[in-house]
């Protein structure tokens, strides 16, 4: 009986001492690093996007890692756009069919016109520079 107890208290110390060690790596440097690069980079490529139309389908788009993805008509093409995947600016939530949009190239700013009302959200990927 001595050697069961010994052996999980034995288990449950070593599971606390990996999960401390784990955690400590996962928060160094490098890994945060990583992940900030990653995101500085998408705002990258979210300054580069220029479009402008109107709304006709938000999803989530289940064969791109559920993306949220937007369509929109300008003049005759309907074009499609992830600039809101990683976004916190709320711009994507608000959003809904019929409404205009303009997102210029070089800004993260969005206006999105609805019943002649300007709304305006700047796209917020959590890059730290």
């Amino acid at each position: 009986m001595k050697k069961v107890i010994l052996g999980i208290l034995t288990l449950l110390l070593s599971a606390v001492i990996i999960s401390f060690l784990l955690k400590e790596i996962l928060q160094t440097k490098p890994f945060s690093n990583r992940r900030n690069n990653s995101l500085c980079k998408t705002e990258k490529f979210g300054r580069a996007e220029f479009f402008s139309g109107i709304i006709v389908k938000k999803y989530l788009d289940r064969k791109n890692h559920s993306n949220r993805t937007i369509k929109f008509k300008n003049n005759n093409d309907i074009k499609e756009s992830i600039l809101f995947a990683l976004d916190s600016s709320g711009a994507y939530d608000f959003l809904i069919e019929g409404d205009s949009i303009v997102k210029n190239k070089g800004e993260l700013r969005v206006r999105i016109y609805r019943d002649s009302v300007l709304n305006e959200f700047n796209i917020d990927y959590g890059c730290k520079h």
